[in-house]
């Protein structure tokens, strides 16, 4: 197409060149032929003098025209490149968004098999007398009831050391979520208090008073925000 146009233009050119020198030269040979008289000739000449003047207004006005459909063109080009801009940018918006999308359902897929990971950590805490649950929660109940002088030597010594490593996995989840918002506290408030809807009472007394133990020192500050979602914490205070 761009070919075509581009031939259409030369040939247009060519013609109108080859027009003029026509005329040019007809008019020339008209006069020569016709008139002999010198005098006649001067006429004519002045005549075409007065023409000359005309044609050179209406070059100049053409040349006005030409520099006003210049102007038109380029405005016209302006728009279109606007609205080329705005197109990229509404294509990078729901590009970005997007993918935004696809990072939360990512993010929710992490985060429910963590979860589920967590009931299949309790289920395996089960012996031959108590299911895994049941098992877990009495050791906690027993843990938090100690003494506080000798509840760090109960933790490490007493209990079932993949109890006491549960609450890492607890931390990791945690840590997923404060890296998939980490300028956005409501949404980690949001889905920390998901995670506290899961655990277990008994479960999260212990981490309240676990957390400053430590062996958990790697992990504090993350089980420090689950604290905020555990509503009113001396109703924790009755474990039984």
């Amino acid at each position: 197409m761009i070919k075509d146009n581009d031939g259409n233009k030369i040939w247009i050119l060519f013609s109108s060149i080859s027009g003029v020198l026509i005329l040019w030269f007809g008019s020339y040979w008209v006069i020569e032929l016709k008139f002999s008289n010198y005098e006649q000739k001067g006429q004519i000449g002045d005549m075409f003098g007065a023409i000359n003047s005309l044609f050179s207004g209406l070059a100049f006005a053409g040349l006005i025209y030409a520099i006003y459909l210049q102007n038109k063109e380029i405005k016209l080009q302006k728009e279109e490149l606007n609205k080329t801009r705005e197109i990229a940018e509404a294509q990078e918006k729901a590009l970005r968004s997007q993918a935004e999308s696809q990072n939360l359902s990512v993010f929710q897929s992490s985060f429910t098999q963590m979860l589920e990971i967590h009931f299949r950590l309790m289920d395996s805490y089960s012996d031959d007398q108590e299911t895994g649950s049941q098992r877990f929660n009495q050791r906690l109940i027993m843990a938090c009831n100690e003494d506080p002088k000798y509840f760090e030597e109960y933790v490490l010594k007493k209990m079932d050391a993949r109890m006491i490593r549960h609450l890492f996995h607890i931390s990791n989840i945690i840590e997923l979520i404060l890296l998939e918002f980490p300028e956005d506290p409501k949404k980690q408030r949001i889905y920390i208090s998901r995670l506290v809807g899961c655990l277990a009472y008994y479960l999260l007394f212990f981490i309240l008073k676990a957390k400053d133990l430590g062996y958990y020192k790697d992990i504090k500050s993350n089980l420090e925000h689950i604290i905020p979602s555990m509503g009113d914490l001396e109703d924790f205070g009755r474990i039984y």
